[in-house]
């Protein structure tokens, strides 16, 4: 039965090993919670750094931003258990669970997590980097841009784990099970493609069939005829494994040409793309001010003509002691007013048309960055053909396809502008016409 600790016998220990830490064994006693039941407990950036830890229950235990550093963790359990920031750097977690735990952030560089169980938890961000995980059970892990550099992952098991944006370099992935992930596994770059894959599994099983038959012939008592065949078996054994090397070689060394030449187009892709972002950015915030200024001299220019209507016939009433009935003083009066009207009605005018051109414009925007997106998502689904002339082929199309989809919306840009124009030329011709009539009631002369 496993030992059930209260909260003040836990924190004494604690209190102990931190004194056998820090006086590097000569004070204080090393915690020592070997089978324990430690379910639950509720200890922040709590110090178990040394701890004998092994088989100890922690299920549901809530220890954000503690340190196992080197600890001995052997079959412990930690399933469901909070573990953000946890520092497990140098750790023994074989076999142990953290089914479902929580480990935003953790620190495993260095850690032994052979066999362990850590289906379906939380590992975005966390550091793996030099751990081993053979044979560890990581199906429907979330491991989003985790640091695996120089990580084992050999027989480990990782059906529906999320690799995306993990930093992966030198990791090995020997025999590691992707099952239905395997696409997603070559799409990342971890298989450069299903021939690879398969290439390097045929490697693995000659290599087991040479240390057997190497085996063998240590084991052999007599230099008879099974010694020859044992012999012969072993080179062409060695012979069939060469070619296969040689042939991954081969395709290995196509995969990196085909790359670097799907990086070097896609990213002039991009660049194109960029510069084109920027641009599209730099002429909306250009809209914005002079759509900003106009609308402020609009209402500057309705607020003069506000004070002119209530203003001029006071004035006029003051001076004349009566409203003036001649018309050329009514055109006069009217004349400024309308004609300041009809420029705050343009500057409104312009804009609105101003203000549309934002729109459209913010439009583009939010399409380049999908095109941007588009030509990562390209990228990727091309390396992972094995064929170049299928890769070039659908990157061509990729680039065509965006291709026409900007000169698309240029084109419904141009009509957009050509609309504009018109509406502002009859705009014009109605502000002429007007002051024509009134020029023409000017020349009148009073009845």
């Amino acid at each position: 039965m496993n030992t059930k600790f209260t909260t003040e016998e836990f924190m004494e220990i604690l209190h102990e090993h931190e004194l056998w830490l820090n006086s590097e064994g000569k004070q204080g006693v090393q915690a020592d919670f070997r089978g324990a039941d430690l379910s639950g407990i509720n200890s922040e950036a709590a110090n178990f750094k040394k701890a004998l830890l092994r088989s100890v229950n922690l299920e549901g235990a809530w220890l954000k931003w503690a340190n196992f550093e080197e600890a001995e963790l052997l079959g412990a359990n930690f399933r469901g258990a909070n573990l953000q920031g946890v520092n497990f750097r140098g750790a023994n977690c074989e076999d142990s669970t953290f089914e479902r735990a929580k480990l935003q952030n953790a620190n495993f560089q260095g850690a032994y997590l052979g066999y362990g169980n850590l289906r379906e938890a939380d590992l975005r961000e966390a550091n793996l980097q030099g751990a081993y995980l053979r044979s560890a059970n990581l199906e429907g892990a979330d491991l989003g841009a985790a640091n695996l550099k120089r990580a084992s992952f050999e027989l480990a098991n990782l059906e529906r784990a999320n690799l995306r944006e993990a930093n992966y370099e030198g990791a090995n992935f020997r025999d590691a099970h992707f099952g239905v992930s395997l696409g997603t596994a070559i799409a990342l770059g971890i298989i450069n493609s299903a021939d690879t894959f398969q290439l390097t599994q045929s490697i693995h099983q000659y290599e087991q069939e040479i240390d057997e038959l190497n085996k063998q012939l240590n084991n052999i008592q007599d230099n008879g005829g099974q010694l020859e065949e044992i012999k012969k078996k072993l080179e062409e054994t060695l012979s069939s494994k060469q070619q296969i090397e040689a042939q991954l070689q081969q395709l290995q060394e196509q995969n990196k040409k085909l790359k670097g030449e799907l990086n070097s187009r896609i990213g002039e892709a991009k660049k194109s793309l960029e510069n084109a972002l920027k641009n599209t950015t730099n002429q909306i915030e250009k809209n914005v001010e002079l759509a900003e200024e106009f609308g402020k001299i609009a209402k500057v220019v309705l607020a003069l003509v506000a004070v002119a209507i209530f203003l001029i016939p006071l004035y006029a009433i003051w001076r004349l002691e009566q409203f003036p009935k001649e018309s050329w003083h009514m055109v006069f009066y009217t004349f400024p007013v309308i004609a300041m009207i009809l420029i705050a009605t343009t500057l409104l005018r312009h804009q609105k048309a101003l203000l549309n051109e934002v729109r459209h414009f913010s439009m583009m925007k939010h399409q380049i960055e999908l095109y941007s997106g588009l030509l990562e998502a390209s990228q990727h689904a091309a390396a992972s053909m094995g064929d170049p002339e299928q890769a070039d082929r659908y990157v061509q199309e990729t680039f065509t396809q965006i291709r026409n989809r900007l000169l698309s919306a240029q084109t419904q840009q141009e009509h957009h502008q050509a609309a504009d124009g018109r509406e502002d030329d009859t705009a014009s011709d109605k502000i002429v016409n007007l002051l024509d009539k009134i020029a023409d009631l000017a020349n009148k002369k009073p009845s």
